[in-house]
């Protein structure tokens, strides 16, 4: 049942998800754990219970897990695999940042990487965060606190703009 799934990938997904919910510091504290936002305790309280559910309910690599209602718990019958620019969208409209603001960030720290040839365990080494970090990051799994931002531009020597920003300047 999971042979085809990435279950490093879910694992990630996974314990992204229950830090968003449960640390009062994480960057996204505001948005799940200050709002009341939890994990079921099925799904707290064991991964394989988890990656039975995603493997049941349509997981493939490259779909996000989406809540349904952005008010109640990850839990079974509130959550759904949906394509990263949908799930983005939703999540941006009250920003108004679009996916393909998301997309543009994710492809601009990729080329920039790429361009140095430098990997994924340098580039977390010089700015002092985990590898999974910048991977989550280059697939939009999930988006830096602006300080990260801030420290990446300094690390490749461009603006927060030019991160932030297409080639064409949209």
């Amino acid at each position: 049942m999971t042979e085809d799934i990435s279950v490093s990938r879910l694992y990630n997904i996974w314990a992204c998800m229950k830090q968003r919910c449960d640390n009062p510091n994480h960057t996204a504290a505001k948005w799940y754990h200050d709002k009341g936002i939890r994990v079921c305790p099925e799904w707290h309280n064991s991964f394989i219970t988890f990656l039975v559910w995603a493997a049941q309910n349509g997981y493939e690599d490259g779909l996000t897990i989406d809540r349904i209602n952005a008010d109640d718990a990850y839990c079974p019958d509130n959550c759904r695999w949906i394509p990263f620019k949908e799930n983005c969208s939703r999540k941006r409209r009250a920003t108004k940042k679009s996916a393909e603001d998301c997309l543009v960030f994710a492809e601009n720290l990729a080329r920039l990487q790429a361009e140095r040839g430098e990997t994924n365990y340098r580039l977390a080494k010089e700015i002092d965060v985990s590898q999974t970090s910048i991977k989550n990051w280059k697939e939009s799994v999930c988006h830096p606190h602006p300080r990260q931002v801030k420290k990446l531009a300094k690390h490749f020597g461009v603006t927060v703009d030019s991160l932030l920003k297409s080639s064409d300047g949209q």
